[in-house]
């Protein structure tokens, strides 16, 4: 099976659709909501006129009952007037004495004070037979004379002032028990009372009655018209409605130019007190002001309209949080996408397993696994993982955090070394929780390992053989050289007589010479040896510190006299006493102050120092003014036969091995060789031995 033939990791089935799905879920949604939005504020607009139509509704049903009800106070008013004509009518068949009927009239006054302002009783010629008013008043003459035209009929007259109050003049004719006219009742009303009182009535404020003739004149008003009263309205709208219909209502201009809903009431045949006495000619008009038709409307629409805005907000902040979560989901969707491409494309198997379940079986694997294991996916998804990487191996493993090799078996080839790493998914879901592991082939690398493993254990082996060939070849090295050293020496100085040439006395001095530098070289090479194959033993005993530095110093004096170098010994007052090998530790200043004075000018200075440390160890010092060694040149002089390039290294003698063995023979007694050096200054050697090596000391010589 190819990379290209594997199916799609379930992290790559994640966003099957992409972002176009995620623009058209948007738009969708969008659309949506801005649906919602339109059918939100349709239904305010709805809801509000039907809030407004049913206020309007309710106020034309109440400006009804209004004009009904002034109506009804108009005709009992008017009724009341009939009704004293009928008394007076039989007062005087009984024959009342004007001074009778004057009382009559005066009590009837006093019952209703407010409406009945004057009454008046005239006979046919207009003399007064009895009144309320003063007697220098007139009568007007026009009310009395349509009166006496219209029998049995009340009679209303223009408004007029009286006294300069204005009140409206109401007639009707009074019979005797034979029908003939006895003469004219005339009853001033008061024109804001006609209809009945406003507090009776019950108007709202600003609420306007008016009560108008037959033929337009304002005869009553109970707001601020009273210099309208008398004046004809004719053109008024209320006139071309009452054409079309004597009950009704409608919404424009009043009769006292404001706007209001207006309703209106004609009457008709009336029935005056107990009997059909006439049609009284009025016309009474109710306006609202439109703050008190639509107050609960407008206080509605206000509500709906927040609440409306209210949820058409949270509509809004609903779909903003929607789209951000869409995003998030297709960010998510993108990344995981992303990171399942990423997955495919690795080189190292992966493998998630869910370690909730009873079997922990794998639950997904990219194409390098499956490669890994030589077997596809459909084969190893839903297996126990312990089937896959081993019973123990898995134990391990679904921890999470665990790092292991082991061996990995294969279909149709041999196990494969594995590196196992596995880490804990964290999980929102508690039915799963999922543990991934990254698994390498490292089988080159294991092979290799051993390969070099092999190789190691074979140069440790040939190193050894070498460091105890020459371990043991000392003596049968150091035996010829040194019977080439004895005779050589005998020779040159003549011990067994003289030489009968003197050539052969340098020759044989030379031969001492050559053989006593070759016989430190192989000592070295040796000693260094038997410290490679562990075969040098420290023989350790109390040494006088002090004697063994001298020693040094005198031994070394020659060649620093050949090397015009000049060397010094500074001891303290009390200078201590070591426990170590007299011989390894005589081997270790020697060396190092060997190269001190080869690495030395002319004419310079090499001082040793010995001094006790502040933690109580020894500490033995070599001090030279020489070329001076860089820090990586340091590296190099440590190293077995390895020398620094430079113009003293060049004129001077040596294997490379001084450094080294001083080094190992320091590491021998568990001291510290301490390298302080500057290029072209000079270098500082300090040898540190610990302080369980350190003996009382004495005074120096």
């Amino acid at each position: 099976m190819t990379e290209q033939e594997h199916s799609p990791t379930p992290a790559a089935e994640a966003m099957p659709h992409g972002p176009d799905a995620a623009q058209r879920t948007k738009l969708r949604l969008i659309v949506g909501i801005g649906g919602l939005l339109a059918c939100i504020w349709a239904l305010l607009v709805y809801a509000s006129w039907q809030q407004f139509e049913f206020s309007r509704l309710r106020a034309t049903q109440t400006g009804e009952a209004l004009a009904k009800l002034a109506e009804s106070g108009a005709i009992a008013s008017l009724g009341r007037v009939d009704d004293l004509a009928l008394t007076l009518e039989i007062q005087l068949a009984g024959g009342a004495k004007p001074g009778e009927l004057a009382t009559s009239l005066e009590r009837y006054r006093s019952s209703s004070p407010n409406l009945f302002r004057l009454v008046d009783i005239v006979d046919l010629a207009g003399t007064k037979l009895a009144t309320t008013r003063a007697q220098s008043a007139a009568i007007d003459p026009q009310i009395f004379a349509i009166a006496g035209n219209q029998p049995r009929h009340v009679v209303i007259g223009a408004p007029h002032r009286v006294a300069g109050e204005l009140m409206i003049p109401v007639a009707r004719a009074i019979f005797d028990e034979f029908g003939r006219q006895r003469g004219t009742i005339i009853v001033e009303l008061d024109p804001f009372y006609v209809a009945g009182s406003p507090g009776e009535l019950g108007l709202p404020v600003d609420a306007a009655l008016f009560l108008l003739h037959a033929d337009g004149m304002l005869l009553a008003a109970n707001v601020g018209a009273a210099d309208a009263i008398g004046q004809r309205f004719a053109d008024a709208p209320l006139w071309s409605h009452r054409d079309q219909a004597p009950v009704g209502s409608f919404r424009g201009r009043d009769i006292d130019g404001v706007e209001r809903l207006i309703t209106y009431r004609g009457t008709g045949m009336t029935t005056l007190g107990h009997r059909v006495s006439s049609e009284i000619p009025i016309l009474i008009s109710v306006g609202l002001p439109y703050s008190f038709v639509y107050s609960d409307a407008e206080h509605r629409t206000m509500i709906f309209g927040l609440l409306a805005a209210a949820l058409s907000f949270a509509l809004i902040l609903a779909g903003m949080a929607i789209m951000r979560e869409l995003d998030h989901r297709v960010a998510v969707a993108r990344s995981l996408a992303i990171s399942a491409s990423a997955i495919d494309s690795v080189s190292s198997g992966i493998v998630m397993i869910d370690v909730a379940a009873a079997e922990q079986p794998v639950v997904a694997v990219n194409p390098a696994f499956e490669r890994l294991v030589g077997a596809a996916r459909a084969e190893i998804l839903g297996r126990p993982w312990r089937d896959v990487a081993g019973p123990a191996n898995a134990a391990r493993l679904v921890q999470g955090n665990a790092v292991t090799e082991a061996t990995l078996a294969r279909t149709g080839t041999q196990p494969a070394w594995a590196e196992f790493r596995s880490a804990i998914i964290p999980s929102t879901s508690p039915d799963q929780s999922l543990v991934v592991v990254v698994v390498t082939d490292i089988t080159k690398r294991k092979q290799t390992e051993q390969a070099m493993l092999r190789a190691k254990n074979q140069a440790e082996h040939a190193n050894r053989a070498k460091s105890d060939f020459l371990a043991n070849m000392s003596h049968e090295l150091r035996t010829p050289l040194n019977a080439i050293l004895g005779f050589s020496e005998i020779i040159s100085k003549q011990l067994l007589g003289p030489v009968g040439t003197s050539a052969y006395r340098e020759y044989a001095n030379d031969i001492y010479m050559s053989g006593t530098h070759l016989l430190n070289i192989i000592s070295d090479i040796l000693d260094f040896a038997k410290i490679e194959a562990t075969a040098l033993k420290l023989e350790e005993t109390e040494i006088d510190l002090a004697r063994l530095l001298g020693t040094c110093v005198r031994f070394m004096s020659a060649r620093a006299a050949q090397a015009d170098v000049t060397v010094t010994l500074a001891l303290p007052a009390v200078c201590p006493r070591v426990w170590a090998d007299d011989l390894r530790l005589k081997q270790i200043v020697l060396n190092l102050l060997s190269n001190a004075i080869k690495f030395s000018a002319a004419r310079a200075t090499v001082r040793v120092e010995a001094s006790v440390t502040d933690v109580g160890g020894v500490e033995i010092a070599i001090i030279d003014q020489g070329c001076g060694m860089t820090a990586k040149e340091v590296e190099i002089a440590l190293q077995p036969f390895r020398q620094i390039e430079s113009s003293m290294v060049k004129r001077s003698e040596g294997t490379g091995l001084g450094l080294p063995l001083a080094k190992r023979l320091i590491d021998l007694h568990g001291g510290e060789l301490v390298i302080e050096t500057t290029p072209q200054v000079g270098t500082v050697a300090r040898v540190r031995l610990p302080t369980m090596r350190t003996r009382a000391g004495q005074a120096a010589a």
